[in-house]
C-alpha cells in the first residue's frame, strides 16, 4: 500500500475530467476511487475486482459495472473482467512523471 497518492487539479478541468464530471456523481467517484483506493499502484495497472470497488465505493456491482464501462468509453481507464486488473491511464505519468531520468531514485534498473 502507498502512504500517499497524487491526484492532479486538472481532474476537473481538463477534458477528461468534464467527461468524466458528465458522467455523473458515481463516476467521479470512482475515479477518484481507482487513483487513491488501497490496492492502487503508481503504475496505474492493478488488481481489483468490482466487487471491492462497489464494495469501498458505495455502489452495487452492477451501478460499478455500468459506471467503469462508461469510464472505459470515454478513455479514462481500461477494466479487464476476466483477469480483474485495471490499467488507469494516465496515473503512470501522474504519480510518477512523464519521463525518468538515468539517475531518478524511482528508477530500477
Amino acid at each position: 500500500m502507498r502512504d500517499f497518492a497524487k491526484v492532479s487539479p486538472q481532474i476537473w478541468t481538463s477534458e477528461l475530467g468534464r467527461q468524466i464530471k458528465n458522467l455523473g456523481i458515481e463516476a467521479r467517484v470512482i475515479s477518484l476511487y481507482l487513483q487513491t483506493n488501497p490496492s492502487a499502484h503508481m503504475t496505474g495497472v492493478y488488481y481489483i475486482p468490482v466487487v471491492l470497488i462497489a464494495h469501498e465505493a458505495g455502489l452495487t456491482v452492477e451501478k460499478t459495472t455500468v459506471v467503469l464501462n462508461d469510464l472505459c468509453q470515454i478513455g479514462y481507464c481500461t477494466y479487464d473482467y476476466k483477469y480483474e486488473y485495471v490499467w488507469v491511464h494516465e496515473m503512470g505519468i501522474e504519480q510518477v512523471c512523464a519521463q525518468l531520468k538515468p539517475n531518478d531514485n524511482l528508477r530500477r534498473t
